[in-house]
């Protein structure tokens, strides 16, 4: 055992934790226990508080207390990696400020100006944090190999949940990954009047350097400024709002991380979005069972839900499933008695999530960070305006058709018509599949064809300078 494992083991220890023994300290404890530990345990922290099917409530909402903030590194540090990856930065890049815009774990934020007077975001990667990341989930590795062999543990799949936090955490670390997220949303919203993301400046951005437009606005968390302004607060939440439904059920590909720092009112008052490190993927057939879960929460349709819950890959225990049954059944009961647009939808799947824990059901890691979006945007919502109701905006997009389309909540939307459904998109899915195939083979006919013409272009030649070589020594 190293010594930085035994670090580790000491300060769960000293917060009353012992997983080898099963023992387990307060809420409040394990947030200090991950906060003393550093930034890929902060990491964890956070991971952890979107899974509602792994630890209890009162923890999840200890650790999504949690921020990911730290002193920022001296800018001299900041300088060298711009150095070792953009060489000689000052050729585009006139000034950059030495005070920093913002400082978390992974990276630290400057504004910076280029040659042509444009204001620009750079965002880099601390220099220590790469080396203290590939350590520490090193040992994080090991720790993990010795907890799944403790009995009640096994049943958690430690070592595919240490693999999924591992992936999640190196994304992070990969700033060309974050433009290509930028991108994709700047162009899923380029028409789009009320939103904005910034444009990305790919001739400076690498695996350790980000640099974006400079987004210049109020930030969402003053509202004192907000109302100065004269911005309608409500109006805010309600493009916020919209926002989120188009990336989830329109595009599927949405921002995983909706707190109020990341958001911000531009100047000409659009909503500018910031900071796409995090985000999730919704394929056609998940958004498809993701609206069918709605519409059974919303008709109060136990088969609905639970066979969208299954499609959404939560292996569901079947010995239990008539227990797991009675216990959706009470929660829609709890549910019945409240106005629809009363309902607040992460308490909704919050309490899904609570079943889920109580049964052992796992959450798909996909899902559980869109549950974690969905309870982040009705909470961002609600700070600005307190009757705002996330499932508001929801309705439009719950009667789908086979594009997706806006159409109001129908009662008769039932189980088998999702089922039809459901089986088109896989069809669907599987011809765009044979057709990329088909198109693969025909890109490799004609590089096969074009091959074979050069080679009998280098045979003529070859024969012809061959021809004259001999000409030229009989000559000789």
């Amino acid at each position: 055992m190293g010594s930085r494992e035994r670090e580790i083991l000491r300060v769960f220890a000293k917060y009353g934790f012992d997983l080898l023994r099963g023992r387990f300290g307060r809420p409040t404890s394990l947030r200090k226990a991950l906060e003393e530990l550093g930034p890929v345990f902060i990491k964890l922290g956070q991971v952890l508080s979107t899974r509602p099917d792994l630890i209890p409530q009162e923890y999840i909402d200890e650790l999504s207390k949690l921020q990911d903030s730290l002193p920022p590194v001296p800018f001299e540090e900041i300088e060298r990696v711009l150095r070792e990856e953009l060489k000689n930065y000052e050729e585009f890049i006139e000034r950059v400020e030495e005070e920093p815009i913002s400082s978390a774990s992974i990276g630290q934020v400057h504004k910076g100006y280029l040659r042509d007077g444009t204001e620009v975001a750079i965002k880099v990667i601390k220099p220590k944090s790469l080396k203290t990341i590939r350590e520490d989930l090193k040992v994080l590795k090991s720790i993990v190999k010795r907890l799944s062999k403790v009995n009640f543990l096994k049943d958690f799949n430690l070592p595919s949940l240490y693999e999924e936090f591992a992936q999640t955490l190196l994304n992070e670390t990969d700033y060309l990954r974050e433009g290509r997220n930028l991108e994709v949303l700047r162009r899923n919203f380029s028409e789009d009047e009320e939103v904005y993301f910034p444009k990305v400046f790919w001739n400076l951005t690498t695996r350790r350097v980000l640099v974006m437009e400079f987004l210049k606005g109020t930030s969402i968390k003053d509202k004192e400024e907000l109302r100065r302004r004269g911005i309608d607060l409500k109006r805010i939440a309600e493009v916020g709002a919209r926002a989120y439904m188009k990336m989830i059920f329109r595009d599927g590909f949405f921002h995983g991380d909706p707190h109020p720092g990341n958001f911000l009112i531009l100047r000409d008052g659009r909503l500018g979005i910031v900071d796409c490190g995090i985000v999730g993927f919704l394929d056609s057939y998940t958004r498809i069972n993701l609206m069918q879960l709605l519409v059974g929460i919303f008709n109060q349709n136990v088969e609905l839900i639970l066979d969208s819950l299954r499609d959404l890959g939560m292996a569901l225990n079947w010995e239990k499933i008539s227990r797991i049954k009675g216990e959706v059944f009470i929660l829609l009961s709890h549910y019945a008695s409240v106005p629809l647009n009363e309902i607040k939808i992460s308490y909704v799947l919050r309490d899904i999530a609570g079943i889920s824990f109580k049964y052992g059901i796992r959450i798909p890691n996909n899902l559980a960070l869109l549950m974690r979006a969905f309870g982040m945007a009705e909470g961002l919502g609600m700070s600005l305006d307190p009757n705002f109701r996330l499932i508001d905006y929801m309705k439009p997009y719950v009667g789908v058709g086979k594009t997706l389309s806006k159409e109001l909540l129908r009662e008769e939307l039932s189980l088998n018509y999702f089922k039809a459904l459901k089986a088109f998109v896989k069809r669907e899915e599987k011809n765009k599949a044979d057709k990329s195939l088909e198109n693969i083979n025909e890109i490799l006919k004609k590089i096969n064809k074009n091959l074979t013409i050069l080679n009998l272009i280098l045979t003529i030649f070859l024969i012809i300078l061959t021809i004259l070589i001999l000409i030229f020594l009989f000559k000789a």
